[in-house]
């Protein structure tokens, strides 16, 4: 996993990562449109995609910590 820490903290990286996919996707779309074929499945694999890089951020986003002042 440490390996997924380092991509998800190259954020130069992650971003044309996502777009590749994204990207990918959209081309898969415009084919199978123009091929009159059924394209229900992209918008399933758009939602899993969106649902990989939000449990990314779960997993590697660093939290600020909030310091609590003292309540006297």
């Amino acid at each position: 996993m440490d390996r997924l820490n380092q991509l998800y903290n190259d954020k130069a990286t992650l971003e044309l990562f996502k777009e590749f996919f994204v990207g990918v996707l959209e081309e898969e779309t415009i084919k199978r449109v123009f091929a009159k074929d059924n394209i229900d499945g992209i918008a399933e694999a758009r939602k899993l995609l969106d649902k990989v890089f939000a449990r990314l951020d779960e997993i590697y986003k660093v939290e600020k910590k909030r310091v609590q002042p003292n309540s006297k």
